[in-house]
């Protein structure tokens, strides 16, 4: 691009997704951003066999729309353990722990779930995630 700088949004895999030229504090929104091919570290799939890649179209709609500058360490570590406790209580939810109990004229007063009943094992909860409490 000709910059000597670059935004770069990453995913979940660790895989550059969309950039945007740099020397901004904050990176604009929408069109600015382009989707990311890049396969410098990319290893071959010995699983895939002879199979070959098809080209899939880059999807407008994935582009980031809104980009919000953090600009305190204080306020990314907030937002993360509000994402932590959010995914703490999504899981919780999942499994049928602390269910409200059921209104009056509900059938029931079952507040656990029921019995012989095996929840999906850590649906939301991320092993990296792991050593940030999720109690706060």
């Amino acid at each position: 691009t000709g910059r000597h700088t670059e935004w770069v949004l990453i995913d979940p895999d660790k895989a550059d997704r969309f950039r945007h030229d740099g020397d901004q504090y904050i990176p604009g929104s929408g069109h600015r951003w382009s989707h990311v091919h890049r396969t410098k570290d990319a290893q071959p799939n010995f699983k895939a066999g002879n199979a070959v890649a098809q080209a899939v179209e880059d999807d407008e709609e994935e582009l980031p729309w809104q980009v919000v500058g953090v600009s305190a360490e204080d306020m990314m570590n907030r937002l993360k353990r509000y994402f932590n406790f959010y995914k703490h209580e999504v899981q919780a939810a999942i499994e049928g722990s602390k269910l409200p109990a059921l209104p009056m004229g509900g059938k029931g007063r079952a507040t656990a779930p029921p019995e012989g009943f095996q929840p999906p094992k850590a649906a939301i909860a991320d092993e990296a995630d792991q050593s940030d409490s999720c109690s706060e």
